[in-house]
């Protein structure tokens, strides 16, 4: 079992495994202490630790493959969350083995504060990410809702800009904290630069730096995070890579060794020339 420090990949990891049709799970808190006894006994139980040619032998028998990994908890560094996932297969083991004790669930997979979606991107085809889950979207935009009532410009920036750094930004997750720094932004710009109900009509005698000074927004500017410049995260699928024949992908080919040009010298260079040429003589 791998246990990862970092959120990010632990979820990557969930998603990598979901996607490789280990569509069946189970997921709870331990303490730190009690996570190895439970590794030990899985990787008796239930094979966790299976080299890949093994799985793929017990895939062709029609029998259950299982991977777990667990990952932080936020706010509790003593305990870990696991998550233990198997093969659609489970459902056909033998009642009685180790694989009934597990209360398998078939939903989209979820793990502290998010869930696995397939959702539409913006150029229109659908991909698999995470979300944050409904009830830590509706505190986070409550908090956000709260702070721009209060009015406090530094809170504001603190947390909306602690929101973007601390959430992984998976395109799901990444979308919803668009949406509600978008949201907490319009709520402060109606509470703090309400528009003027009567345009001020510019004045033509004033001079061009005053003309500027009229166009300025007045009010008080929106201090959080700009939406349009919350960071993106980069794809995890690996390249596909071509594999010569007799060739590692791991260790490239070193060009073969070229053999050494012996370049004549002019001197030498000239003597040639002239060896080529027919003999000077009187025409017939």
């Amino acid at each position: 079992m791998k246990e990862y420090e970092d959120l990010t990949d632990v979820l990557r990891a969930v998603q990598r495994q979901w996607q490789a049709d280990y569509t069946h799970w189970v997921s709870f808190v331990v303490d730190v202490y009690k996570l190895q006894p439970i590794v030990d006994r899985w990787r008796v139980d239930l094979g966790i630790d299976l080299p890949a040619w093994k799985r793929q032998d017990r895939k062709q028998r029609g029998l259950a493959n299982a991977v777990a990994m667990a990952g932080p908890v936020i706010g509790a560094p003593h305990l870990r969350q696991v998550m233990l996932m198997a093969t659609p297969a489970v459902v056909n083991m033998p009642a009685g083995t180790p694989w009934h004790r597990q209360q398998w669930k078939t939903s989209l997979p979820a793990f502290s504060q998010y869930i696995m979606v397939h959702e539409p991107r913006p150029r229109g085809d659908y991909a698999w990410t995470w979300r944050l889950q409904q009830q830590f979207e509706v505190g986070l935009e409550r908090h956000f809702t709260s702070l721009v009532h209060k009015g406090d410009a530094s809170q504001i920036k603190y947390h909306t800009e602690h929101a973007v750094r601390f959430h992984p930004l998976f395109g799901g997750v990444r979308r919803q904290l668009i949406r509600l720094i978008n949201s907490g932004r319009k709520l402060w710009d109606a509470k703090y630069n309400p528009r003027p109900k009567h345009k001020p009509k510019p004045d033509p005698n004033a001079s061009v730096q005053a003309a500027a000074e009229q166009r300025k927004p007045k009010g008080r500017p929106w201090p959080g995070q700009d939406p349009d410049k919350v960071p993106t995260m980069g794809g995890f699928k690996a390249a596909k890579v071509v594999k010569p024949a007799g060739h590692s992908v791991f260790t490239p080919r070193e060009p073969p060794p070229s053999a050494p040009v012996n370049r004549p010298s002019p001197r030498d260079a000239g003597a040639s020339r002239n060896a080529t040429r027919s003999p000077a003589g009187p025409s017939p």
